[in-house]
């Protein structure tokens, strides 16, 4: 059993196989992502969070990861290159374009390359990304609705199932 005190709250824990078939655990504190090497069971990066890391998920070689607790100050999706492991991670810092809209969580449709992103308050639907530039998103798509208290999102060819959290309903 491998047991790493990380901080006060554990997250979301997430996975990535790299080309050579190795796999990593990446596991989101209150203050820090944390990837894992599984066969040695050694950190091999970090990514420093000034809130709580919510949910990783990653497309490609490259992981994003939704912070809670920003503000509304656009700093809700940080971008990290998986490619050079299992030496190093390369952490390219936040997504800024989005600067009215902070993420909560996100589901990444990785058959059409695009990420739906729900926003941090709750409230406003959620925004798709077209992810193919996988470093610079765009967004091609807000989904905005008054009534939306989006938490939860799952997409499948171009087919988005929204948890409406506080509503008690779910929308497609």
């Amino acid at each position: 059993v491998l047991h790493v005190g990380l901080g006060q709250h554990a997250g979301n824990v997430w996975g990535y196989t790299d080309p050579d078939g190795t796999d990593y655990a990446i596991c989101c504190t209150d203050e820090r992502v944390v990837f894992v090497d599984t066969r040695t069971r050694q950190i091999v990066g970090t990514a420093p969070i000034p809130f709580s890391a919510h949910v990783a998920r990653t497309f490609r070689h490259y992981c994003y990861i939704t912070t809670d607790g920003q503000g509304g100050n656009g700093l809700g999706l940080r971008i990290v290159d998986l490619q050079y492991l299992p030496d190093s991670i390369h952490d390219l810092g936040y997504y800024t374009a989005i600067s009215d809209f902070t993420g909560h969580t996100h589901h990444i449709d990785t058959s059409r390359g695009f990420l739906y992103l729900t926003a941090q308050s709750f409230i406003g639907g959620f925004r798709v990304f077209d992810l193919s530039d996988p470093e610079a998103p765009v967004q091609v798509s807000p989904v905005v609705s008054p009534e939306y208290r989006s938490h939860e999102v799952f997409a499948r060819n171009d087919m988005a199932w929204v948890a409406e959290s506080y509503n008690g309903t779910f929308s497609v």
